[in-house]
């Protein structure tokens, strides 16, 4: 971790200017981020990524290469990468006036520049895209995988030690209601995948892949006070399921949309992507799958290793209360599942 004074020399060293003040920002899940008023009055966004044995993505590398991509590629909705520090694991970015983007207030304008981004990023991989090499965080290559991904998660949740009685609602909710759920899923994506031709453990050629933000959505935008959004956080950036990118989008917790509005963004990128691709065959048994993982994901206030990150991004939320909340939030979406999995409810 680089403490605030050791960023302001970082920074100052980078950027070829002394530094007036760092000012920590909202806290990220993996990561500090710090707002950086050079002498000049000129402000940058400076970024201390968390570094741990254990998880060998390349966070800093990833997302600073990823927006110099999309920068040389002309892409102007996400900050521009300036300079960087790996012995340090510290990134200097544009600081993008404006605020957060309130999801709840999302307009159909909103949506449809979320997905021409996406589309953009899709055009960008049939050309330079393709000296891109890491694949997106938790990529989807072929389905079995991605089951069996799904399986360990639930496998280290159950194995979480700890007593009193969200403990035992959380061993309950992923015994007697996940697993006899994730076991149904899979059966019936099988099922449907066959009538396709497409074999639950077939990977997804190379061609139809395309680059994803992964973590991609309203709660990773910033409104530029002239209405226009900027897209943050692309430490999970690569190659990915096209399926799954939407799947994930429609799926994710952290956003407010009306499901017309989903609707619209489902037709959209069923419109833009080529047929290679093949939503519509992929993406139910997507929007099922990750559903189940979304409850998982869900539930990592209860994960310690995932503790220590949001601890070590600042976030010190009163743990009962947090997971009360999120045990509330996966049953309400294995809930959604488990009544929406045989009829994709975004169609049309």
């Amino acid at each position: 971790m680089v403490e605030t004074p050791d960023i302001m020399e970082v920074v100052a060293r980078l950027v070829g200017e002394d530094v007036r003040e760092a000012v920590a920002l909202s806290q990220g899940r993996n990561n500090r981020v710090y707002c950086v008023t050079m002498a000049s009055g000129r402000r940058v966004a400076v970024k201390s990524y968390l570094a741990r044995i254990s998880d060998t993505r390349d966070r800093l590398g990833i997302e600073y290469g990823a927006l110099e991509l999309l920068h040389g590629n002309g892409i102007r909705q996400v900050p521009a990468p300036m300079a960087c520090d790996r012995d340090r694991n510290l990134a200097v970015y544009e600081f993008v006036e404006g605020g957060p983007c309130v999801s709840s207030n999302v307009t159909d304008g909103d949506i449809d520049a979320a997905s021409a981004f996406l589309m953009a990023l899709h055009e960008i991989g049939n050309t330079s895209g393709t000296h891109w090499s890491a694949m997106a965080s938790e990529a989807c290559i072929s389905f079995g995988d991605s089951i069996r991904g799904i399986r360990v998660r639930k496998r280290e949740l159950e194995r979480v030690e700890g007593d009193g009685e969200l403990y035992e609602a959380l061993r309950a909710f992923l015994v007697e209601r996940l697993s006899p759920l994730l076991d149904r899923v899979v059966a019936w994506s099988g099922e449907r995948l066959a009538t396709a031709g497409v074999g639950l453990d077939e990977p997804l050629d190379t061609g139809r892949r395309v680059l994803s933000p992964s973590d991609f959505g309203f709660h990773n935008a910033i409104r530029r006070p002239g209405g226009g959004l900027v897209f943050v956080d692309f430490e999970y950036f690569g190659w990915d399921d096209a399926a799954k990118m939407v799947a994930d989008f429609v799926l994710h917790p952290g956003m407010t949309m009306t499901d017309a509005q989903k609707r619209r963004f489902v037709s959209s990128m069923r419109e833009g992507l080529p047929a290679s691709a093949r939503l519509e065959t992929r993406l139910p048994v997507a929007y099922a799958l990750f559903g189940i993982k979304w409850c998982l994901i869900l539930l990592n206030e209860f994960d310690p290793e995932r503790l220590a990150r949001r601890r070590f991004a600042g976030g010190a939320p009163d743990l009962a209360t947090a997971q009360a909340r999120q045990l509330e939030k996966a049953a309400r979406m294995l809930d959604h599942v488990a009544e929406a999995h045989r009829d994709f409810p975004y169609d049309g």
